[in-house]
C-alpha cells in the first residue's frame, strides 16, 4: 500500500510551502517555476508568543481543575504538548518543531520522558502532577532555548504558581 497526501492549492499558495513536493504532472512548467523561485521554510514557534501566553494557559488549566472540569484540563495538557512542549523539545533535539509527531523516535530518551510526564490519568491528583511536570519542563526548555531577547513575565509566573498551591490544597 502507498499513502499519498493530496493538497489542493492555487499557484500563488504553492509558492509558500514548508517542504518541496514531488511533482507528478506539470504540463506547462508553472509548478516547477514556482519551486525554482521560492524556498521551503518550516515555521518555527515564536518564543515570546509562547512566554506571553504560557502562564495564562496554566491558570486556565488550574481554573478547570478547581471547578472539577478534569476532562477539560486533561485535554488541555494535550494542547500544551502539541503547541509548547513538543515543538520546543524537537527544537532542542535539532528537529523540525512538528508538535508531538515522531516524538518517540526523534527525542532523546530523557526529553521523551519529560514529555510523557505531562500525560495524566483521569483524576485530580494525576492531572495536577502532570501539570506541575509541564511547568517544570517548560522552565527547563525556556532556560535552554530562549535568549535574552525574550521577556520573562516573572510576576505572572509567581501569581499563577501561588494559585497552583491554592488549587493543590483544595
Amino acid at each position: 500500500m502507498l499513502h499519498v497526501d493530496l493538497k489542493f492549492v492555487t499557484l500563488e499558495e504553492f509558492h509558500v510551502r514548508v517542504e518541496t513536493p514531488h511533482i507528478l504532472l506539470d504540463r506547462d512548467g508553472q509548478l516547477q517555476r514556482s519551486l525554482d523561485n521560492s524556498e521551503a521554510s518550516f515555521p518555527f514557534p515564536d518564543y515570546q508568543w509562547i512566554e506571553d501566553r504560557f502562564w495564562t494557559w496554566i491558570h486556565y488549566a488550574l481554573l478547570k481543575i478547581g471547578r472539577g472540569e478534569y476532562l477539560e484540563a486533561y485535554d488541555f495538557l494535550g494542547f500544551l504538548r502539541m503547541v509548547v512542549f513538543g515543538p520546543l523539545l524537537h527544537i532542542k533535539n535539532e528537529k523540525l518543531p512538528r508538535g508531538v509527531r515522531k516524538a518517540e523516535m526523534d527525542l532523546m530518551p530523557k526529553d521523551f520522558e519529560g514529555l510523557i510526564s505531562t500525560v495524566s490519568k483521569y483524576d485530580k491528583a494525576s492531572i495536577m502532577i502532570s501539570l506541575k511536570n509541564g511547568v517544570e519542563l517548560y522552565r527547563q526548555l525556556r532556560t535552554s532555548l530562549y535568549n535574552n531577547t525574550v521577556d520573562i513575565n516573572e510576576a505572572a509566573e509567581q501569581k499563577v504558581m501561588d494559585y497552583f498551591e491554592d488549587i493543590e490544597k483544595r
